[in-house]
């Protein structure tokens, strides 16, 4: 009693390297007797010891007599087991995708849920097996889905937090076997009502022996994370009513992570007329001024420009306020991601004529002879002019009466100069310094003065007697 003896058994087929020896107890259910080494043949050597809890023998007594229950070879019992331990999962951001495509989703599982779905978002996601062992069966299986998401390719359609993917068999995974250091990608496709970031973890299941422990936690896929923001790239601070402006803008990705579905809107206020929009990477729709350029996936640290064609329709202060958003990602800083362009319009003077009276005040005055030189009343020198002659000479009843002889004097001249470029040339040359000593009266004057202490000196020494030899 107790003892061991061997048994060599002959089958009339080849047992597979990876089977096993399994035995059936109707006390301890099924459970494996191991047997000497399997190089493939048909022979395999069991020990069976009398007596011997699950080493063969069916009655469990050292009796001198070993029951054989039934068994054979088989491949290993298995199940589903959560291996995220053993791979590296990882979201393949080239693949993000969103769309109107919502075929697929059909009517939600849950009544609970919106009725109609009006945006899909697809994307791939790359599991490679690291853990050391042959993977089969492959699954993903949806840990949390927030907010009103449907997972639309699961194994039962439709489906929400706990249903299940089958991992396509392709690549390394192409014959079911996922070895290590292989890799292999699924595709998933969700459903909204409306763009919005997607809350979304999953666990990855594989055939593992019956009674493997569940081995990680799920990996968190979405939300995706972006980082945009708006910059000026150039736009106009005064224009002229009825004129044609441009202003460009930037839109740029500081995310180490593409950015999918960037949407840049804005809403021209009344006044300004949108002409058009258009951009070398966005489709720019305008409609009742409502400008919306949608780019498809902006790169990881990329940019894209976008310029604007406006027009003045009256004068005034006016903002206009541009805003860009990734609707299915969350924004890591949401503080740059809006623009006001600030700008004023004025009315152009019309042909030169008889100017009011300077006891008005104000703007009514027009400078004639320096708009007709730089050719715009919005000219910066002829603003520096406009604001001398408003802040220093129109505070004196000697700069007055100098404003109303050049307002007499000057229609004509202007004209003259407006129609010949030479003499518009030759007026800029001259007004230059006078532009310079109005806008930076310190350094004009300590000019000045140098000037006038060289000619004092020049003069002095001219008079001074000769000395006689």
């Amino acid at each position: 009693p107790g003892q061991s003896v061997t048994a060599t058994i002959a089958f009339p087929h080849a047992i597979p390297t990876d089977y096993e020896y399994w035995k059936y107890d109707s006390a301890k259910g099924w459970y494996r007797l191991p047997f000497g080494s399997n190089d493939g043949d048909n022979f395999i050597v069991l020990t069976l010891t009398d007596g011997g809890v699950g080493d063969g023998d069916g009655d469990g007594e050292a009796n001198g007599v070993i029951r054989d229950p039934p068994g054979g070879p088989t491949r290993a019992p298995r199940a589903q087991t959560v291996v995220n331990e053993m791979v590296e999962l990882t979201l393949v951001p080239e693949s993000y995708l969103t769309d109107t495509d919502v075929g697929r989703c059909g009517v939600p599982y849950d009544p609970n849920l919106p009725a109609h779905f009006a945006h899909a978002l697809r994307f791939q996601v790359r599991i490679v097996s690291t853990g050391g062992e042959t993977l089969e069966g492959l699954r993903l299986r949806a840990k949390t889905l927030g907010s009103v998401a449907v997972w639309a390719n699961t194994e039962g359609g439709m489906g929400g937090a706990g249903s299940t993917s089958i991992v396509p068999r392709s690549g390394d995974y192409a014959d079911g076997v996922l070895s290590p250091n292989e890799a292999v990608s699924a595709r998933l496709i969700f459903c909204l009502p409306e763009p919005q970031p997607v809350d979304f973890s999953v666990d990855v299941l594989a055939d593992m022996l019956v009674g493997t422990p569940d081995a990680g936690v799920a990996a968190a896929i979405l939300p995706l994370r972006a980082d945009l923001a708006l910059s000026t790239v150039a736009a106009p601070t005064d224009v002229e009513t009825g004129e044609t402006f441009t202003a460009k803008v930037r839109v740029t990705n500081s995310d180490s992570d593409p950015a999918a579905e960037v949407v840049l809107t804005s809403t021209a206020p009344a006044g300004i007329d949108v002409l058009n929009a258009q951009s070398d990477l966005s489709d720019c729709t305008i409609a009742a001024g409502q400008i919306t350029c949608t780019t498809p996936a902006l790169a990881a640290a990329a940019a894209f420009d976008v310029e604007l064609s406006l027009r003045a329709a009256n004068e005034g202060s006016f903002s206009q306020t541009l805003d860009v958003q990734a609707p299915f990602e969350i924004d890591s800083d949401a503080t740059n991601n809006t623009l006001a362009l600030s700008l004023t319009a004025v009315t152009p003077p019309g042909p030169p004529g008889p100017e009011p009276p300077t006891d008005q005040g104000g703007d009514n005055g027009r400078c004639f002879i320096a708009t007709a030189a730089y050719g715009s009343y919005l000219a910066p020198e002829v603003r520096e002019l406009r604001r001398f002659r408003d802040e220093v000479l129109l505070t004196s009843a000697p700069g007055r009466a100098f404003v109303d002889a050049y307002y007499a004097l000057s229609p004509p001249i202007a004209a003259f100069i407006a129609d010949h470029d030479a003499a518009r040339a030759i007026t800029r040359w001259a007004l230059t310094p006078v532009v310079i000593a109005v806008k930076h009266p310190a350094a004009a004057g300590a000019g000045a003065a140098l000037v006038l202490f060289g000619a004092i000196g020049w003069r002095t020494h001219r008079k001074s007697p000769r000395r006689m030899r």
